[in-house]
């Protein structure tokens, strides 16, 4: 609302170009964030907090702790199947230091 005085005349298509054009280059811009608690993770995730956020992009598949911060990330060609039903999700995710699938709910 501070700045409502200088924006407030021009036209919403206007606002929307500029906003898009400050936003667009941030890392986080288009991203879906999802609040989860961790059920199953193997051995090279295992000490991610309890509590974290999932978040899909252009770029593929990021877990982020609760402030934010990447904990790790991976592109949609590292994982290998997903799925889920209304409460749980599963990402198999292919680990390149192993040479193998690692299951993620």
């Amino acid at each position: 609302l501070k700045h409502r005085n200088e924006v407030v005349d021009e036209e919403p298509e206007d606002l929307q170009t500029k906003f898009v054009s400050t936003v667009k280059d941030h890392p986080l811009y288009g991203t879906h964030f999802f609040h989860v608690r961790k059920h199953t993770f193997p051995e090279a995730m295992a000490t991610f907090p309890d509590r974290m956020i999932v978040a899909f992009n252009s770029e593929g598949l990021h877990f982020l702790n609760m402030e934010r911060e990447t904990l790790a990330s991976f592109g949609y060609a590292d994982i290998y199947r997903w799925g889920g039903s209304s409460s749980q999700f599963s990402i198999i995710i292919w680990n390149a230091d192993t040479q193998d699938t690692e299951d993620v709910s």
